[in-house]
């Protein structure tokens, strides 16, 4: 086993409350990391200077930088900027929340020796934070095959992410090969990410709950998550499902630009197009037309002939692209 092979990389933003017990994790691995990189992405708290502070006292080797003047990019830009300082055979990502197991990277690089040609590896999580969420978020980022896989040949590979951003570990030569990132709106980069990366080699997934995923009672997703467990409205239900639908279409659009396989981006293209369909469908929707006061919509000519070649162009991509990638 190659020790010292990986290079931690975290990307910070107003994390003064749990990078210390991040940074903790880390360095409790059975198997230590080479290098640990934490890349400050703007922060307008004292997370700057604590990062000098724990490197001064307790973590005199880690690695921090920053954007020019010192801005906010993004998350994806700030593991872009790290992986560009990092030495290691191996890269993993880890957000400055969540916490590792002691033998998490022991785990995966011993995965990596007995299968050398995957890519990517990725574990199970378990929840901390808003426990309330354990059983949806734990669930939700599980479920891939326990033996090398295709990410791509998942049939749903383009309708959710299962990975776990911190949970992963990545072969450095293969992610320096692909344009991870980038600056968007709806935290879709880690999916990205591994979108363009399966065009690269298989990825294994290990069951063990070797990552601790920590879940924000206040967070966009964790509302939303909530919001579609407890909600009974009709119109809660669908805001929800418009929330996704914009995710998803950045994420693919994203992905359709940088694809570097014709009929991968056909079957993106295909996806695309069923994700405009419903949100056609979401807005024909009218949740007072059974009020005396409200007009019943009528879709127009455009809108009625836009539905069917939408649809048809999903059927159609999505049955080539699934032909080609079960080959």
């Amino acid at each position: 086993m190659k020790h010292g092979a990986v290079s931690v990389i975290i990307p910070c933003f107003n994390c003064q409350a749990t990078i210390a017990e991040t940074l903790a994790s880390v360095a409790a691995q059975t198997l230590p990391p080479k290098e640990v990189i934490l890349v400050d992405d703007g922060s307008s708290d004292r997370t700057w200077e604590l990062l000098h502070e724990l490197r001064q006292g307790q973590y005199p080797h880690l690695m921090l930088l920053s954007h020019p003047g010192h801005e906010n990019h993004g998350a994806s830009m700030a593991r872009a900027l790290g992986v560009a300082h990092a030495s290691g055979e191996y890269i993993a990502f880890l957000d400055a929340d969540d916490l590792y197991a002691p033998k998490k990277l022991e785990r995966q690089l011993e995965a990596f020796e007995r299968d050398p040609e995957i890519v990517m590896c990725h574990t199970a999580v378990q929840v901390i934070g808003d426990l309330d969420q354990a059983a949806f978020y734990e669930a939700a980022l599980s479920g891939s095959p326990e033996s090398p896989y295709w990410f791509r040949r998942q049939k749903d590979y383009l309708i959710r992410n299962r990975i776990c951003l911190s949970s992963s570990l990545v072969r450095a030569d293969v992610l320096n090969q692909v344009p991870f990132s980038f600056v968007g709106k709806q935290g879709v980069e880690d999916w990205l990410c591994w979108s363009l990366l399966a065009g690269k080699g298989r990825f294994l997934y290990l069951p063990e709950q070797l990552t601790f995923y920590h879940v924000h009672r206040d967070s966009v997703t964790s509302r939303i998550t909530q919001s579609s467990i407890q909600t009974k409205s009709v119109a809660a239900l669908w805001e929800i499902r418009l929330r996704k639908l914009y995710a998803g279409l950045e994420f693919k659009m994203v992905l359709l630009a940088r694809s570097d396989r014709f009929l991968h981006s056909l079957r993106v293209m295909g996806s695309i197009a069923e994700d405009l369909r419903l949100i056609l469908i979401a807005y024909l929707w009218n949740p007072g037309s059974n009020s005396d006061s409200n007009a019943t919509l009528q879709p127009n000519a455009l809108v009625k002939l836009l539905m069917l070649p939408f649809r048809l162009a999903r059927c159609w991509a999505g049955r080539v692209g699934a032909a080609w990638f079960r080959r």
